[in-house]
């Protein structure tokens, strides 16, 4: 029988044995299963509808490594497995395909334990010989974006001075962190001082007057070229006359 939670159970014992799966064999749409009691030795049979896999897989694929003699799981020790019977064979009795035997020693009784099975039916339940184990991923946890108390950009935590504003981060004079908003270290009463910071060189140049101008310009200040989009930012190809994400037209410079 299956109870409620899909398991197979015993149905003399106390109800919470697992039955171990002895033989699985598909027959036009059902599975036939043949099962013994590890804890009883009853045995008992269970048919299953074969089409509908996604509800039996799991109990069948765990049940049929179970020894039926002492109910040791018994995953990676199969030592081997062979074919009998023909296929024309089992198609003409209304099997699947050729019928396997299963042969594992099991790792608590020491017992040679042979399980039989089908072709088709093994390929649903062999990845279940196999301890599965899941990779535990780390999950990194997560960094809190640290800004300037001066310009709120963003800043490193390796940071002593902001690159953005020049303000001081740390200590110049004995490496503290320093208070945000302080004029003076609280550690050795230092004065807090802001850095010049040198503008960065433009990087880019306008395509109509080539003078030079920096990744957030969006006009050129020269010829009133539009260099990036207004309308949603996107770079602008040398030439267009259109932007290429959002379609809005480029202003074109006016350069003597």
């Amino acid at each position: 029988m299956i109870n409620d939670s899909n398991k197979l159970i015993c149905p003399k014992c106390d109800g919470s044995q697992a039955m171990s799966i002895i033989k699985a064999i598909p027959k036009d749409t059902r599975l036939i299963l043949v099962n013994r009691c590890p804890n009883c030795m009853t045995k008992n049979k269970v048919v299953l509808n074969y089409a509908n896999k996604d509800s039996w897989i799991d109990d069948v694929g765990n049940s049929f490594f179970t020894c039926d003699l002492c109910g040791a799981v018994n995953k990676d020790n199969i030592v081997g497995y062979t074919h009998y019977g023909s296929r024309a064979y089992w198609y003409y009795h209304g099997g699947l395909s050729e019928r396997r035997k299963i042969v594992f020693d099991c790792v608590e009784c020491g017992k040679k334990r042979v399980k039989v099975t089908t072709g088709d039916v093994w390929k649903l339940i062999e990845p279940y010989a196999r301890e599965q184990k899941k990779e535990e991923t780390e999950v990194p946890a997560p960094t809190e974006e640290l800004k300037c108390p001066k310009c709120e950009k963003t800043i490193s935590k390796n940071d002593t001075i902001c690159p953005n504003c020049g303000l001081e981060l740390i200590c110049n004079n004995c490496g503290a962190p320093l208070v945000p908003g302080s004029n003076f270290c609280s550690n050795c009463g230092d004065k807090v001082e802001t850095f010049p910071v040198e503008p960065s060189e433009p990087t880019n140049t306008c395509p109509s007057c080539d003078e030079p101008v920096d990744e957030s310009t969006v006009f050129c200040p020269r010829c009133g070229q539009e260099v990036r989009c207004d309308k949603c930012g996107a770079e602008l190809l040398e030439g267009a006359s259109f932007c290429k994400e959002c379609g809005d037209p480029v202003t074109q410079g006016e350069f003597d």
